[in-house]
């Protein structure tokens, strides 16, 4: 495990995760946090079913987060280096991963993942969206962007 400056993540006095320096994260509730700081809300309050979905642009180092199809912030992903509406900025050189938990101990819940296989855990998703660049997600997906899967990697780096 890297230190908590490099991959930043923490660990707070109530033992839950949180994002650092070079950290971002978004709680279920849309509070943004950046660098160990709390900026503000980006969306309302998630409620059960709730799609959450994530545009890195690497190219311009800016990333985007959609809540049932619709970018929070107006975010545009297609945007290019103005990075319209992006959560935050990537920098470069660092190891990123995504981490979903759950922080309420007396309510359990159950996350699924979909990385352009069309399901949900073994659910398949209601209706394809439109441009997956051949992977089933269950909203569009922005023009130029691609299911992170070793497919799409070995295809477009």
């Amino acid at each position: 495990m890297q230190d908590s400056e490099a991959s930043g993540l923490g660990w707070n006095s109530n033992g839950y995760w949180f994002p650092e320096a070079g950290g971002y994260g978004v709680d279920n509730g849309g509070s943004k946090t950046i660098n160990g700081s709390t900026t503000g809300s980006i969306f309302t309050a998630l409620s059960a079913n709730n799609i959450i979905g994530f545009a890195y642009d690497l190219d311009n180092g800016k990333f985007y987060v959609s809540v049932n199809g619709t970018f929070v912030t107006s975010g545009d992903p297609t945007s290019g280096a103005t990075g319209t509406g992006a959560i935050g900025d990537i920098p470069t050189g660092k190891f990123y991963l995504p981490i979903v938990g759950n922080g309420d101990y007396s309510n359990s819940s159950i996350t699924h993942f979909n990385f352009g296989n069309g399901f949900f855990g073994t659910t398949a998703i209601t209706s394809a969206g439109s441009n997956g660049n051949g992977s089933l997600f269950e909203y569009d997906v922005p023009s130029g962007y691609y299911a992170l899967n070793t497919k799409n990697i070995n295809t477009y780096g």
